[in-house]
């Protein structure tokens, strides 16, 4: 994977260029931040441009350490070759592959340190990056989704639009084509459930065989060996998110179960036409050669990756009349912490949120120090401070 032109411009834009060499925390830089510079050498835009593209490759490498957890999309890769390109690595971002998606994001905008002191560059810097990581394509396509399922081979990754335009035009033995009539939605499934399901899918991709009577066995050994069916593959790996299913389901059970919702896709020749709407884990239901199931129904695959999907976390929950600051399923905030304001994110103030999670307001102690948050109103929890006079006022970052 390489950093889009898009990416490069929003690099170069947050380094600019600079053709004397400079010192820069730790040595001097040169061109658009290439370090290993020497005193007084001075180079042209070309030159500038030359090393930026020897530069790029290992910042992506570092980025693409992490590409089979996380599968990045275009836009996520570019800001985090960014960042990477500036912070010099991504392993303390994504605590070495252990986070998720919304822990990442949460966490995105407190590195914003160099030399030791919070800088108001880099903070802009790390919004930025942060909004072209979570930012969705306006266009979604089935060319850009990547489904996942398991025919009478082993388990593997399709490209959502060949794979429709292959199973329409298939016909089932009473001439029926074998496309796409149904998507279901396993209901109550969250963001982060959503990301394990993921996780727990990429384990069997290529290992398991093919089998109906050993369905039971996807993620757990028979005799040495791994077996599931379309159904099974994707039912398992719910279980896995932590759902509890009374049997096993095959495809049409799948369609009948009140454990599932119908998702309201278009179809029209054997394609969605607003694939938007779709969310990883759905289940695609397909035409088979069984006339006696309800649509025909015979095989399954599901939504495995949708590239740029807007997150549900992190986000503000109240309850009653206290406020959470909610970062990923069932874990908030916990002491301090600073958040962008949502209408406008070059906002930032400082939060205090205890050891339930709930954020403080008025006047409040930590570490034997008193301070005064907002009480009420649009930025009620924000941090105040004095200008030294006895005059206190709303504290941005």
């Amino acid at each position: 994977m390489k950093t889009s032109q898009e990416g490069i411009n929003l690099l170069k834009d947050f380094e600019g260029c600079v053709l004397t060499a400079y010192w820069d925390y730790k040595g001097y830089s040169i061109g658009y931040g290439h370090l290993g510079a020497k005193q007084g050498q001075t180079i042209t835009k070309e030159q500038a441009e030359e090393l930026l593209k020897q530069d790029l490759p290992s910042y992506e490498a570092k980025v693409m350490k992490y590409n089979d957890i996380y599968h990045w999309t275009q836009n996520e890769f570019d800001a985090l070759v960014s960042y990477c390109y500036n912070i010099g690595s991504i392993k303390g971002l994504v605590n070495d592959g252990k986070r998720t998606r919304a822990e990442i994001i949460a966490d995105w905008t407190n590195h914003d340190m160099a030399g030791g002191k919070h800088l108001e560059s880099l903070k802009k810097r790390r919004i930025k990056e942060l909004e072209l990581f979570t930012k969705r394509s306006n266009n979604m396509t089935e060319k850009d989704i990547t489904i996942c399922g398991h025919g009478s081979g082993t388990p593997s990754y399709k490209n959502m639009y060949t794979y429709l335009e292959s199973r329409y035009n298939s016909i089932a033995s009473n001439g029926k084509h074998k496309g796409i009539v149904a998507v279901r939605r396993l209901k109550n499934m969250t963001t982060a459930q959503r990301e394990i399901f993921k996780q727990q899918y990429a384990t069997i991709i290529g290992r398991n065989i093919y089998s109906q009577d050993l369905r039971e066995y996807c993620y757990k050994m028979y005799k040495g060996k791994y077996y599931s069916d379309c159904s099974s593959s994707g039912i398992k790996t719910y279980e896995r998110c932590g759902f509890d299913f009374p049997w096993t389901l095959n495809t049409a059970g799948i369609y009948e179960s009140d454990l599932f919702e119908t998702v309201p896709v278009n179809i029209k020749n054997g394609h969605i036409t607003n694939p938007e709407i779709l969310k990883v884990g759905d289940a695609l239901l397909f035409v088979g050669n069984d006339p006696k199931r309800p649509l025909q129904i015979g095989h399954v695959e599901y939504v495995y990756n949708i590239p740029n999907t807007k997150p549900e976390y992190p986000k503000w929950v109240k309850s009653g009349s206290d406020w959470y600051y909610r970062i990923a399923e069932g874990q908030n905030a916990h002491g301090w912490m600073k958040i962008a304001e949502t209408k406008n994110p070059n906002n930032i103030h400082w939060y205090y949120f205890d050891n339930t999670g709930k954020m403080l307001t008025d006047w409040f102690i930590v570490d034997d120090k008193w301070y005064y948050a907002q009480p009420s109103g649009g930025l009620e929890g924000a941090l105040w401070k004095s200008d030294g006079s006895g005059a206190q006022s709303v504290w941005y970052v």
